[in-house]
């Protein structure tokens, strides 16, 4: 082997600041395979190109201060100080037995198969996996700022990577991961509230990458590690036969270690399976060695599919008293529910839940659920793709049943008592609008008030029953009839009344049933009994005793006038039936019974009895054509209208006569008065003024009642 100490040339390097380019050929050793620096101090500047086509061997004291960029074509082999904010391309194995101080630097391991060994652990800033091959530790190593594995495989062995940055970025990949055998694994620390990946794999036996992420709890300082192991876990002591009765099979193609190094932050543990390559899972088990050494599940967790990837997460979990963590199959957990009972005529449907591959029922039906409706022991055996057994029994038991059905009851009308309702079984509580009693039913319609009321029975307990019913409550109908009467024969028919309306009358004068029209007349004299019925439920009837009383019937005998304009005429009147005394009232004013001093004409007499019933007749005083004077007129030439009582009305005078028309006129021709009265006669005045003394002109014209014609012209003196 030929070495150069290149203490002085490297000084001038420094100096100078220029690419070098060693190739081991200085003087005559062109195929040097190794740099090796004796103890000099050698810096590259920022900047600067350096390349070593072989090993570079840092040795006795020597000092590399490296702020450029070195690349190693073999190893480099650090047995005393190496420190710089440079980049390191190495092809070879990174050898470190002494001091390596990364501050911003960064390593690229970027050959083929490759170690990162030595006597000393190196904290690496940055490391960067290229190349091809594995990249295998032979020691513990740490990294301070980016673990970048592209798509490489870092073999740990049964040492750790410690990644100390914080930050959850800090390890970044393509498709490569981290392997571990034994108590090898990938540390990471944490101090955020986010989720921290684990990329773990292994190239052994059949390539797997199945990461875990764990998301802390808190923000809190903590440091979790994780190893994927690519075997069965039965192989590294860990027996998948010995599992808790909640486990029905273990994943036999892998499991993980995890663990919380340090701090004591809950976190989130997820991890990674391919459904298709290792079969479906539904569950996380912990290997537990108290108080038995089992496999244990850990309870509920949270199953997400994925592409190609699912995970299986346990949330908040705070137990790392063990590391090794395994894929379960849960156990089938059939559940039937509790023991029950059901009541007669029912039935109870028992469902042992979808997805299995077979069903096996004690009642030989194979179906995932089954209607049972009689008393017994029930189970069922079901099994699912992987093979395992899920079993259950219920006992299920007739209760006695119960009859809430009402009796029919009602209508009822609002005056009625209170009754209690009855049902087919007894013992239930009642409700509804009227209900006085919840335990009796007692109903009471006046309190219901008129109406429809649901009622409502209700038994409770397992076999429970209730019925509803509805209750008409009518109204009370009033029959009673309106006092009326007595009538009297000859009065018009009337409609007799009642409280409530719309029933039915009936009796001796009754014409109308339904509007209670009573004649008198069709009646006849006596008491009659009435009757008035409302029909229906809350129908009614009255019963009315009506007087009809006789009328007095006239008989009239006239006397005639004896002579023209006579006034001795009469009227005798005599009274049957009716009831006296009797009253009497004539056209003319009288109330005697009979009238005498009558003029010739017709008169009127109402007569009321007793009871006040009346009757009415006319008789005619007939006149006479004998004369009972000569026909004679004649009008005064002088009258004095001074209120004297003498004199003070001019009238036309006389008798005889049968009509006559007296004007008066005054001196110029203009009327002033006129009369067809003799009892109508002139008083001086004018539009009720008086006149003054003077003489007026009359005319008389008309006809006396012995046909002789009347037509007389004259003066009159008017005097004051």
């Amino acid at each position: 082997m030929y070495f150069v100490n290149i203490m002085n040339i490297i000084q001038n390097c420094r100096q100078l600041g220029f690419i070098i380019f060693l190739q081991f050929i200085l003087c005559d050793f062109s195929y040097s395979q190794l740099f090796y620096n004796n103890g000099a101090p050698i810096h590259f500047n920022s900047g600067s190109i350096v390349r070593i086509k072989g090993t570079f061997s840092n040795n006795n004291s020597g000092a590399l201060d490296n702020d450029g960029n070195l690349t190693i074509d073999n190893d480099i082999i650090n047995n005393a100080t190496i420190n710089g904010n440079g980049t390191y391309k190495i092809s070879g194995n990174w050898i470190n037995n002494q001091t390596f101080t990364a501050e911003a630097s960064a390593v690229y391991l970027e050959g083929a198969n490759q170690q990162i060994s030595g006597t000393a652990i190196t904290s690496f800033n940055n490391l960067t996996l290229t190349g091809t091959g594995i990249k295998t530790q032979a020691i513990d190593s740490r990294i301070q700022g980016i673990l970048a594995l592209n798509d490489r495989e870092l073999a740990t062995d049964s040492y750790t990577m410690f990644v100390e940055n914080t930050n959850p970025n800090a390890i970044t990949r393509t498709t490569g991961f981290v392997s571990s055998l034994g108590n090898g694994k990938l540390s990471r620390s944490t101090a955020n509230n986010t989720i921290y990946l684990f990329p773990t794999g292994s190239s052994l036996g059949i390539l797997r990458y199945r990461p875990v992420e764990i998301t802390p709890a808190t923000s809190n300082a903590n440091t979790y590690t994780v190893r994927m192991a690519n075997v069965d876990a039965t192989t590294e002591g860990y027996d998948r036969s010995l599992m808790d009765t909640g486990i029905c099979l273990a994943n036999p193609l892998f499991y993980h270690r995890i663990n919380r190094t340090s701090g004591s932050t809950p976190a989130n543990i997820s991890i990674y399976f391919d459904e298709t390559a290792d079969g479906f899972w539904n569950g996380i088990a912990q290997w537990e060695t108290i108080p038995s050494v089992l496999w244990k599940d850990i309870g509920t967790i949270t199953l997400t599919p994925g592409s190609p990837l699912n995970y299986i997460a346990k949330l908040n979990w705070n137990d790392f008293s063990s590391d090794p963590y395994i894929l379960i199959f849960q156990s089938i957990l059939i559940n039937l529910g509790q023991d029950t009972a059901i009541c007669p005529g029912n039935s109870i449907s028992l469902d042992a839940g979808s997805g299995f591959i077979t069903y096996q029922w004690s009642t030989g039906e194979t179906t995932p659920s089954i209607t049972a409706d009689t008393s017994g022991i029930f189970s069922v055996t079901v099994t699912n793709d992987v093979g395992c057994i899920g079993i259950d029994t219920i006992i299920i038991n007739i209760n006695q049943g119960q009859n809430a059905t009402i009796a029919p009851a009602g209508p009822f009308c609002l005056n009625n008592a209170s009754i209690n309702l009855t049902a087919v079984t007894g013992g239930g509580i009642w409700s509804g609008t009227g209900i006085t009693n919840s335990s009796f039913g007692t109903f009471s319609p006046s309190i219901a008030g008129i109406g429809i009321h649901q009622i409502i029975y209700t038994i409770s307990g397992t076999c429970g029953d209730a019925d509803t019913i509805s209750i008409t409550v009518n109204q009370n109908y009033n029959a009673t009839i309106t006092p009326t009467g007595p009538f009297c024969l000859n009065n018009a028919s009337i409609n007799f009344t009642a409280v409530t309306g719309g029933g039915v009358w009936s009796g001796t004068g009754i014409t109308n049933s339904s509007f209670g029209t009573f004649s008198p007349s069709i009646a006849g004299i006596g008491t009659h009994q009435i009757i008035y019925t409302i029909s229906g439920t809350c129908g009614d009837a009255d019963t009315a005793f009506i007087i009809v009383h006789s009328v007095p019937v006239i008989t009239m005998t006239p006397s005639a006038i004896s002579c023209i304009d006579a006034h001795d005429g009469a009227i005798e009147v005599t009274i049957n039936n009716g009831t006296s005394p009797c009253t009497y009232l004539w056209s003319t004013g009288d109330t005697t019974k009979n009238i005498i001093s009558l003029s010739a004409g017709i008169y009127s007499l109402t007569v009321n009895d007793f009871n006040d019933c009346s009757s009415f007749a006319n008789s005619e005083v007939l006149t006479s054509d004998i004369l009972c004077y000569p026909s004679i007129f004649f009008i005064p030439n002088t009258f004095s209208p001074n209120n004297d009582g003498k004199n003070d009305v001019l009238y036309v005078r006389g008798g005889g006569i049968k009509y006559f028309e007296f004007t008066i006129y005054d001196r110029w021709g203009k009327e002033i008065f006129k009369s067809n009265e003799q009892n109508t006669g002139w008083d001086g005045c004018y539009d009720g003024t008086p006149m003054n003394a003077a003489v007026f002109v009359y005319t008389l014209k008309g006809e006396m009642i012995s046909g002789s014609i009347i037509e007389e012209k004259g003066n009159v003196t008017l005097m004051r």
